[in-house]
């Protein structure tokens, strides 16, 4: 199926998709965090990804798509020095986006970057 300039397709097992999709995103927030938020926290958001996708893999009426775009944007706390460094080094270009960062950390910014698929 294409929607605009995406081509979308079915992802395969949608609960192997999503129980994947939910532990690389819990690792990944608790490398990137440790150190800002507090453990309890910090387990604390964890438990409740993982929660939110058991509940999109329980719902009886789920459909699991991937998209393939041209391009992907991640975004890095702009103190984050070391993170900035390692997507520029792996090809992730500063794309000038910003949104506000978690208040809770302080007044920081996110900066996007962008990388060419």
């Amino acid at each position: 199926m294409i929607i605009g300039e995406l081509m979308v397709r079915n992802a395969g097992s949608p609960v192997r998709v999503l129980r994947g999709v939910a532990e690389v995103t819990v690792r990944a927030r608790s490398a990137y965090y440790r150190g800002f938020l507090a453990d309890d926290e910090l387990a604390a958001q964890n438990r409740r990804e993982v929660g939110d996708y058991e509940r999109m893999i329980r719902s009886p009426d789920r459909v699991v798509r991937c998209a393939e775009v041209g391009a992907a944007r991640s975004w890095v706390w702009e103190f984050n020095e070391r993170a900035r460094h390692v997507h520029r080094r792996f090809g992730w270009v500063a794309d000038g986006h910003c949104r506000p960062g978690d208040p809770r950390i302080g007044t920081y910014r996110m900066l996007g970057y962008r990388l060419t698929i």
